[in-house]
């Protein structure tokens, strides 16, 4: 315990990578092979209990390393990020609108490429806000304390913010490894990955995570503001709208419009950094 305390004092970023890695990989990995080794080619309920403990590596983790290595006060400071909802509206709707305007700039260009989502849903506009809070237990409030609230501002302090998105989307793709062969957890899941799956899983999450770091930046790391992003990416409201995506064929589509996607998602991103420039190259330990 003694080891770990100063690891915390000495190295908080490689500890809370560490923990991070080691506490959802435990839980993971023999979920994941006792899945595979299942007579039933299929995932066992109770299952799902250890996918979504591990999940909470990141949120356990910073947790973990701030009490250890800051004490109660900074314990306290990590926590309070939760209650921080003054942020201007702007931020809310980016949050939110954001995940669902690309996904709709999918859909777009897959129907003009003659590709079908069927009816519109009307109906679908009433289940967003369930399905928003729905999302809000697993990967938002698992990931965003550790991932936003932990990890990227300390990043930046290192390195600029470009540098550190990339360092952080690729520490959050790779954590989620295990996961590529579950029957679910990532846009990957449910089979056997090939290597370019995992480099457009890279792609996806890496373009995700320059979305969190430019709402992140003009919000001070704000950690709601996180997790309302998360959830609107887990989401996937646009899909709600559209009959297709509740067909049997359903998950495939899903992940072929959450790949594509990612294309207006990155495109929006080179904007940004087109746009605010310097901000985005150089390092400020102030930011």
């Amino acid at each position: 315990m003694n080891q770990l305390r100063r690891c915390a004092s000495t190295a908080p970023l490689a500890t809370f990578f560490a923990l991070t890695y080691s506490w959802s990989w435990l839980w993971w990995i023999p979920t994941v092979l006792t899945y595979r080794g299942s007579v039933w080619g299929r995932p066992i309920g109770a299952l799902i209990i250890p996918i979504i403990a591990g999940a909470y590596g990141p949120t356990i983790s910073a947790i973990a390393v701030t009490a250890l290595g800051e004490g109660g006060p900074g314990l306290r400071a990590l926590l309070r990020k939760y209650l921080d909802w003054r942020v201007n509206w702007r931020w809310y709707l980016a949050a939110l609108a954001t995940p669902g305007l690309a996904a709709l700039v999918a859909i777009w260009w897959f129907t003009r490429r003659g590709g079908s989502v069927r009816t519109f849903e009307a109906a679908g506009l009433l289940q967003i806000p369930a399905a928003l809070i729905g999302a809000l237990p697993f990967g938002p409030l698992a990931e965003e304390l550790g991932w936003r609230g932990f990890a990227l501002p300390r990043l930046v302090r290192r390195h600029s913010l470009i540098a550190a998105t990339l360092i952080l989307g690729t520490a959050w793709t790779l954590w989620h490894a295990p996961l590529y062969w579950a029957p679910a957890g990532t846009s990957i899941s449910g089979q056997y990955p090939s290597v370019l799956d995992v480099a457009t899983y890279l792609f996806e999450v890496v373009g995700m995570a320059f979305l969190f770091t430019w709402i992140g930046r003009h919000t001070r790391w704000n950690v709601p503001m996180a997790l309302l992003l998360h959830a609107a990416l887990n989401g996937s409201f646009a899909f709600l709208l559209f009959s297709a995506f509740s067909s049997a064929e359903g998950g495939v589509l899903s992940r072929q419009m959450i790949a594509w996607s990612a294309v207006p998602i990155w495109i929006l991103v080179l904007a940004i950094i087109g746009i605010e420039g310097r901000a985005w190259i150089r390092r400020d330990p102030d930011q």
